[in-house]
């Protein structure tokens, strides 16, 4: 049987054992390494539930507001205004992207960045939104991009007014994928988003609320950085380590 054939191919395979106190000082090793992954792990989960109370708490009623009024997208500080995607941003739907090996501007689809590409579609800080596939995924992009066919792109008109990055953290908080259509291929339309609708406080309260939750993103970046440094070093130790190409001092 099959089972018995993997069983047999078992027996054949070649291991180096190294002498016990030294199996022990690896393993010492590689379990230190684990526990670090994990407490960084445990950070990240820590820190990811601080940025959604911290979004919860600033997208909706800002910082040290008093007063609040009833409006057709919930309660918001007083002096903030609703207004339409379409009143501030230039939508438009990214093109069929030639992407190539050697370019240079960065193709963003609905998942992120997915290559390099010769040519740009625009040089500007955009808002980027999942048409389909990962429809309502939101991602911001600086400078000469390139914009796949299955994302929508939106530029400021209004930057006196307007803070695109407070605008990219509002529709990831609106978590825009519970508004595309329920097909087998679901899409969030142009249409759709022209009549969004937002809330929009004063241009310093946007800026001050944006900066807030991007340090938060910049810490997250740093711990998943940190994450996978932890990885590639445990996996390096456990190639050099179990191979015997490198030995460990025991006493």
């Amino acid at each position: 049987s099959t089972i018995k054939h993997a069983a047999r191919a078992v027996n054949f395979i070649k291991l180096v054992v190294p002498p016990l106190k030294e199996q022990q000082k690896i393993a010492e090793i590689l379990s230190n390494i684990d526990e670090a992954i994990q407490k960084t792990d445990y950070i990240i989960a820590k820190t990811e539930r601080l940025k959604k109370g911290l979004m919860q708490e600033l997208l909706t009623k800002g910082i040290g507001h008093k007063e609040f009024k009833d409006t057709e997208i919930g309660r918001i500080p007083k002096e903030w205004e609703v207004k339409k995607l379409g009143e501030f941003l230039y939508l438009k739907n990214g093109k069929r992207p030639n992407i190539v090996a050697s370019g240079r501007f960065p193709v963003y689809g609905a998942n992120g960045i997915m290559g390099y590409t010769d040519t740009y579609i625009v040089d500007d800080d955009v808002v980027i939104i999942g048409r389909v596939g990962a429809a309502g995924e939101v991602h911001l992009a600086r400078g000469k991009i390139s914009v796949s066919d299955n994302v929508i792109y939106g530029i400021n008109k209004n930057k006196t007014k307007i803070y695109l990055e407070f605008i990219y953290y509002v529709l990831k908080y609106a978590n825009l994928s519970r508004f595309a259509s329920k097909t087998t291929h679901p899409i969030i339309t142009q249409t759709l988003l022209e009549n969004f609708k937002v809330p929009i406080p004063p241009l310093e309260k946007q800026q001050k609320i944006a900066e807030i939750i991007s340090a938060v993103d910049e810490k997250l970046e740093t711990l998943n950085l940190e994450k996978v440094k932890l990885e590639m070093i445990k996996q390096w130790f456990m190639e050099e380590l179990l191979s015997g190409r490198i030995r460990v001092r025991v006493a």
